[in-house]
């Protein structure tokens, strides 16, 4: 019976492949449904993760209600002074200013304004992302409690805080899933200070090696490489820096040390045909594969010996501890929680985050594959797991509702 659970509401923006998503995927998977009654709501959702939700959540119609490109909405956005100012001062910023972030945040508070209202009050309002799912949760959700779960290095992103703070301060609970983004948050606003809670993205072995053991078909053997390694991400260069990995491959193709080295990238995202442009321009045809996104990329991943991550910046990425789940070796730079992660040289390396340390590290990846192979067996003989850790979430819960 509904009456006698916690009435939760989850808002997500859209099933994706990324860190985001299977983060909720195995929080989901974790929740005690004798105890909560969870609703799930996308602002666009076509399904497609039906399989993979647990049957006990609701998942209620998504919350877009028009066509993007209808008359209708066309002109009740055109008529909205308030919709145009936003507009207007999200372009510039985007687009003048070079701050895409802080535009998408500037537009995302107004279209929130035509997304589809609920009647129902919740004891819990979860919003598991910014931008839509935030905005939404902050000012059009009934609910007694409300949490956010900050996934990443909230100022080092390029977020604004004062576009944000006024929702930010409706939340009951902030989520941080690093200790040091967590840091780094209190510390740049020490007002939030009492909000902020530790909460780390669930993750379980098991289930990563088991979606490894698909066969999928790649376009290089394995068998037949030096090293081969494998990158799965948005393809975002102000974000992930793969523009810094491809200028390092090149830099070693020029020094005649990548002979049986592969770079396998998995994803899409607004870079794409840059990155596609990158490797024809670089002459690494025959080492860098781009082969677009794939629902299941854990199997690509086990495949391969690193998992390569030249990221400008990150909250916690998911995928990095995936890697390490299939037995793949990470590399990475020295983004914020880069040490929560990994141990630098027991299981995994970090590379200083720039374009000198990113060449540095791959030099002495290529040079040293022995080392890479011999880890890869330590790290497939370790439990990354944290299941267990839902319990900070019961007991925040439990605390907010006293």
């Amino acid at each position: 019976m509904r009456e006698n659970k916690t009435k939760i509401l989850i808002t997500f923006l859209h099933y994706h492949t990324g860190g985001a998503t299977t983060s909720l995927l195995n929080f989901l998977q974790e929740l005690d449904y004798e105890k909560y009654d969870v609703d799930l709501l996308f602002y666009e959702y076509d399904g497609q993760a039906d399989d993979r939700i647990p049957k006990q959540v609701h998942v209620l119609p998504q919350a877009k209600v028009h066509n993007k490109f209808s008359l209708k909405n066309v002109l009740g956005k055109v008529f909205s002074p308030s919709y145009v100012a936003a507009k207007v001062r999200a372009e510039f910023y985007k687009r003048i200013l070079g701050r895409e972030k802080k535009g998408i945040q500037i537009i995302s508070k107004q279209g929130c304004r035509y997304s589809r209202r609920l009647g129902e009050e919740y004891d819990v309002a979860i919003s598991y992302e910014l931008s839509w799912p935030f905005n939404y949760t902050a000012s059009y959700v009934k609910a007694k409690k409300k949490l956010l779960w900050l996934h990443l290095d909230f100022d080092a992103s390029g977020l604004d805080y004062k576009v944000d703070r006024k929702n930010l301060e409706k939340f009951d609970k902030i989520m941080v899933v690093s200790r040091q983004c967590l840091a780094n948050f209190v510390q740049n606003h020490p007002e939030m200070k009492d909000k902020c809670i530790y909460m780390p993205n669930l993750m379980s072995q098991k289930y990563v090696r088991t979606a490894a053991q698909k066969q999928v078909s790649l376009p290089f053997c394995p068998e037949g490489n030096r090293l081969s390694l494998v990158t799965v991400c948005r393809i975002d260069f102000p974000h992930k820096g793969l523009d810094r990995g491809m200028k390092a491959l090149c830099a070693l193709k020029n020094e005649g040390l990548l002979s049986g080295v592969t770079w396998l990238i998995v994803g899409d995202g607004p870079d794409s045909a840059a990155l596609n442009q990158m490797i024809l321009e670089f002459g690494l045809s025959d080492t860098v594969f781009a082969i677009g996104l794939r629902e299941n990329p854990m199997p690509y991943v086990a495949a391969c010996d690193v998992f390569f991550l030249p990221s400008r910046f990150e909250g916690k990425p998911m995928a990095v501890t995936e890697a390490q789940m299939a037995g793949v070796v990470p590399a990475v730079t020295r983004y914020a929680s880069a040490q929560e992660q990994i141990t630098n040289g027991e299981d995994g390396y970090i590379f200083d985050n720039s374009d000198e340390g990113i060449y540095a590290g791959l030099n002495y990846l290529v040079q040293h594959t022995e080392d890479v192979k011999g880890l890869k067996q330590k790290v497939w003989n370790t439990n990354f797991g944290n299941e267990n850790e839902i319990k900070i979430f019961n007991e925040c819960l439990e605390e907010l509702q006293k």
